[in-house]
C-alpha cells in the first residue's frame, strides 16, 4: 500500500530534493520554458508561476517581457534561494499551492508547471489557480507517465518515483475543468527527448516546435515517439 506523505514530509521530500537535484537550465527546462512562452498572450501586465522551482521560466520571462510584474512561488525555500540568485526583480513567494495567499484573479497569466502530478487534492489546486486567474491560466504535466511504487530506503514508507501521484492524459486533464464555467481550453502535447538536445537547439525555436508537432504526429503510430508532456491553456 503507498501511503501519502504528511505536510511536513512533503517540505522535507522538495527541500532534500532541492539540494540533491539541481535543474536550473536543463533540457527539460529549456522545453518546458519555450512551449509555455509560446502559449503566453502577446501582451499582459503580471505573471506568477506557481511551482517554479529554480525558476528558469522565471528567468526567460525576465529576457522576454522585462516591464510585466513576475511572481515566482514554490513550496522549496531551497529552490526559491536558487531562484533570487539568478532572477532579478522577480516577487518570490513561499507557501502551499492549495492555500494561495493572494486575491481572486490576481494575474492576468497564472503558469503551473510539472506540478499538478504531485497534489494529492488536484480538484482544489485547480480550483485554486482559476481563482487567482484573471485570463489565462496554462497547466503542463507529465503525458501518461505511468506510476512507480518505490520504498523510500531510509523511513521504510512506500510511495511513488518523483512524488507523482497521478497519470495525465487528454481526457483526464481536460475532465479537470468540466464542472467549471465553459471557458475555451486547448490542449497541446510537447517532447523534449528528441527535440531538445545539442544538436536541436541550433536550431531557430519555430523549427524546433514544428519538428516536434511532426514527431508528436508520428506518436499516434509509433510508439516510442509518445510525447513526454501535455498542456492545457484555459482562457476566461
Amino acid at each position: 500500500m503507498v501511503n501519502s506523505l504528511s505536510s511536513q514530509e512533503l517540505r522535507f521530500y522538495y527541500e532534500n530534493e532541492a539540494k540533491e537535484v539541481p535543474i536550473f537550465g536543463s533540457l527539460r527546462e529549456i522545453s518546458l520554458a519555450e512551449n509555455l512562452t509560446y502559449e503566453l498572450p502577446k501582451s499582459f501586465e503580471s505573471i506568477i508561476d506557481i511551482g517554479c522551482g529554480e525558476g528558469y521560466f522565471l528567468y526567460c520571462l525576465q529576457k522576454k517581457f522585462p516591464s510585466t510584474l513576475r511572481c515566482g512561488f514554490d513550496l522549496s525555500t531551497g529552490r526559491l534561494q536558487t531562484t533570487s540568485r539568478k532572477v532579478l526583480e522577480t516577487s518570490l513567494i513561499q507557501g502551499s499551492s492549495l492555500d494561495l495567499p493572494f486575491k481572486d484573479s490576481s494575474f492576468d497569466v497564472v503558469i503551473c508547471s510539472q506540478l499538478l502530478e504531485h497534489i494529492e487534492d488536484i480538484n482544489a489546486m485547480t480550483s485554486e489557480l482559476l481563482r487567482i486567474t484573471k485570463k489565462h491560466l496554462i497547466i503542463s504535466v507529465p503525458y501518461e507517465l505511468q506510476l512507480v511504487p518505490i520504498t523510500c530506503p531510509s523511513c521504510k514508507k512506500k510511495h511513488y518515483l518523483d512524488g507523482h501521484l497521478h497519470v495525465f492524459n487528454e481526457k483526464k486533464l481536460s475532465a479537470l475543468f468540466a464542472d467549471k464555467q465553459p471557458y475555451k481550453k486547448t490542449i497541446k502535447k510537447f517532447h523534449t527527448i528528441y527535440t531538445y538536445n545539442k544538436q536541436t537547439l541550433k536550431l531557430p525555436l519555430l523549427l524546433r516546435l514544428f519538428f516536434d508537432r511532426i514527431v508528436v504526429s508520428l506518436g499516434k503510430h509509433i510508439s516510442f515517439f509518445k510525447p513526454n508532456f501535455i498542456l492545457i491553456h484555459i482562457q476566461k
